[in-house]
């Protein structure tokens, strides 16, 4: 069974110049794969027991915090359904 969670990819190879990782969703069945979202924050800029961008991090703070843990949240929901389904079928 497959499992699926948003992470903060912190390979070296997904390590953009300004040191922020790509917060991707990542799914694990035999292997891992990593699909990212389009954002990026540091490894002090997310946190990993609640899959969601920190408030108190310096480097999040000009963006909408909430607007996007909610649409990483809906993302989340959505790939488990989409998965649920394949299942199912």
């Amino acid at each position: 069974m497959a499992q699926l969670k948003m992470t903060l990819d912190t390979r070296e190879s997904s390590k953009r110049l300004n040191r922020t990782y790509p917060i991707s969703l990542r799914v694990f069945h035999q292997k891992a794969r990593f699909i990212k979202t389009g954002y990026y924050t540091t490894v002090q800029g997310w946190n990993e027991g609640n899959q969601i961008l920190r408030k108190s991090a310096s480097i999040n703070k000009k963006i909408r915090l909430n607007e996007i843990n909610s649409e990483l949240e809906d993302k989340l929901y959505i790939a488990k359904k989409m998965f649920e389904n394949l299942v199912k079928a």
